[in-house]
């Protein structure tokens, strides 16, 4: 498994990351991982699952179909946003409720974003 980052971590040290699996290599997932405040060199947790991967016609039908790859995230309020782009093609946005988002990550791995919006890039 290959992963890569597209910007620093947020919010306590929260990295959402994309990754391409060696069984699924034509996809790009998105996952996530809580880093040490103290040491951000140490994973503390990271999901077992993707937080988000191309299910979505708009992920799944463009310039690079199967591909999703988080370029921003910010906290409003108590809400996550991710911004992420689609296959190649659109930027999209996900959401979580930041709260229940470190909570699941925290303790059993799994959780998900919800896709909210697309807008189209061309």
């Amino acid at each position: 498994m290959c992963f890569f980052t597209g910007f620093s971590p947020i919010f306590y040290w929260l990295l959402i990351y994309q990754a391409v699996d060696d069984r699924d290599p034509g996809h790009y997932k998105i996952g996530a991982m809580l880093l040490d405040l103290d040491d951000p060199t140490q994973v503390l947790y990271r999901t077992n699952n993707p937080i988000l991967e191309p299910g979505e016609a708009y992920e799944n039908e463009g310039f690079k179909a199967g591909v999703a790859y988080p370029c921003g995230a910010v906290v409003i309020s108590d809400t996550l946003f991710v911004y992420y782009g689609a296959a190649d093609s659109v930027v999209a946005v996900a959401t979580a409720n930041i709260k229940h988002f470190l909570a699941e990550l925290i303790h059993n791995q799994t959780v998900r974003l919800d896709p909210a919006r697309i807008e189209k890039v061309m």
